[in-house]
């Protein structure tokens, strides 16, 4: 198996400029032969976020983000780091 490393130096907060960041380097990957690109953690959303993923658009924007990349890699598994929510659920005290 051949694996592509997409070691990129993310821009915390600029979605978009990772985004293309990571399309370039997957697509080399994925030309040289790759079976599977590997990136670094949190690559979509930069490291460390911070307050960021406090701001009410960022989260959502994040996972757009996460789904273009998806749609432009296809069905190649690429591994990927991005900032996902869990929705509180409400609990009664008995």
């Amino acid at each position: 198996m051949k694996i592509g490393f997409a070691q990129i130096n993310p821009t915390v907060g600029d979605l978009s400029g990772n985004l293309r960041k990571l399309c370039a380097l997957t697509s080399a990957s994925l030309l040289a032969g790759a079976e599977l690109v590997l990136t670094p953690e949190l690559a979509i959303p930069g490291y460390p976020p911070q307050d960021l993923v406090f701001k009410s658009r960022f989260v959502p924007e994040n996972l757009k983000v996460l789904e273009q990349l998806h749609a432009r890699v296809g069905k190649v598994p690429l591994l990927v780091g991005f900032v996902d929510r869990k929705q509180r659920t409400r609990q009664t005290v008995s």
